[in-house]
């Protein structure tokens, strides 16, 4: 049975091999993306903030990032 310190690092770093995965899956589909992606939407359903597929994309990475770094 593996020792509490490494429970704890696996712990740890297995959130972070979600990044690479994460990175990976997002180029693969960046293709097939539409030139602009809702992003907000208003109180009646409607979309109202547009970005590009390369914003989206980096956009989810930074903030998968920041979650990572907070938790």
């Amino acid at each position: 049975m593996p020792s509490r310190a490494t429970r704890d690092r696996v712990l740890v770093l297995l959130p972070w091999l979600a990044l690479p995965v994460m990175a990976g899956l997002l180029l693969d589909v960046r293709a097939s993306l539409p030139a602009r992606i809702a992003v907000h939407f208003g109180v009646d359903g409607r979309p109202d903030r547009w970005v590009s597929p390369e914003v989206f994309v980096a956009t989810s990475l930074g903030l998968l990032v920041l979650l990572l770094g907070v938790f």
